[in-house]
This record gives structure tokens, sequence and C-alpha cells, in this order.
């Protein structure tokens, strides 16, 4: 996308993150779906944050053991358990233990929800209708995933839903207009 002229990187970008939130939800659906009412879906403390926020985790599993983990910072995919042909489970998603490993420098976006862009801005500006914005340059010369607060570090809200084919975590996060310069409520 940082090829492509700015107003339209961050546009598609947009349109982008909007596409991997809605894949997010269709994948912890399909996970959390089931025949049988075996299907279970946890929720527990992941632990605090630096400034002290409250972090909780999901753990939703399907009735063929297959398990799904996901936190509230960030959207974040801790982790996914899931079964080789011989049926012996194995985590096969990067990421830490704790909060802390996801708020440390070794944390290169692991399983989190990116933005509101999920690439680079060149020199962290752009324009769009004819204003100039100016962005956070977390990637010299660029802007990154969504700059130094994206709402990959934000805390997002989760709950669980009911739909005609089981249980699923549903989780959002309001971007204001102008959150990390950005302009427009996403």
């Amino acid at each position: 996308l940082s090829s492509l002229p700015s107003v339209l990187s961050l546009r598609y970008a947009m349109r982008f993150h909007c596409l991997v939130v809605f894949f997010w939800m269709i994948v912890l659906e399909m996970v959390s779906t089931s025949t049988s009412p075996a299907a279970s879906i946890i929720r527990n403390s992941f632990g605090t944050t630096k400034d002290g926020k409250k972090v909780e985790m999901y753990t939703l599993e399907n009735d063929n053991g297959m398990k799904i983990r996901l936190m509230t910072r960030g959207a974040t995919l801790v982790a996914a358990e899931v079964p080789d042909r011989d049926g012996k489970l194995a985590d096969v998603v990067l990421g830490f233990d704790d909060v802390s490993g996801y708020e440390s420098d070794k944390n290169q976006y692991f399983g989190c929800t990116t933005g509101r862009v999920a690439n680079r801005i060149a020199k962290g500006q752009f324009v769009m209708d004819g204003k100039q914005y100016k962005l956070a340059v977390n990637n010299e010369p660029n802007h990154l995933h969504g700059g130094n607060i994206g709402i990959d570090k934000k805390l997002w809200s989760a709950r669980v839903v009911r739909s005609k084919t089981g249980k699923a975590v549903a989780v959002s996060h309001t971007s204001p207009d102008g959150d990390d310069g950005y302009p427009g409520a996403l």
C-alpha cells in the first residue's frame, strides 16, 4: 500500500482493517460452533497493563478440543491449539504468556488487530480531501500499523454472543475522530 498515493493507501487500509476484524469474528464463530452443548467460552483475567488496566482472556473451545484464546488488549489472538493428523493438540500461534510480553519491545504485532492502518504510511503523512494529516513516525521514516498507540495497544470491549450456529465472542473498539492524528471515527 505504501506505493499508492497516500489518500488511496489510507482508504484501502481502513477497508482492509474492517475486513480483518470481520474475518476474526468469523474465525471465532467457527471455532466456537458446536453441534452439542459441550462448546464453551470461558472468561479469565490475563493480567494488568503497565498503566493498571485489567486485560481479559476469552478461551473458546469446540467439542473437538480445538481452543482459541483471545485477549482484550488489541483484540489479540494469543493461542490457537489445533489437532495435527494424529489428534495431538499444538499451539500454532506466536505470542507471549502474559500481558507484559505483549507490551515489550519483543512484540512484533503478534496476533493483534493492527490499525488503523495495516502497513506503512510514507513519511507519516497523507492528504485526504485537500487536507494534510501528520501521524507519528514509528518506523523511520514511516508510520507503521497505526503508530505508537494504535488499536493493537488499546483495550477492546468483548462479550459472548449467541447466533443460530452457536456461541462466539464479539470484540469492539471505537477510535474517535482525531485519534492518533487520523480523521474520522472508526
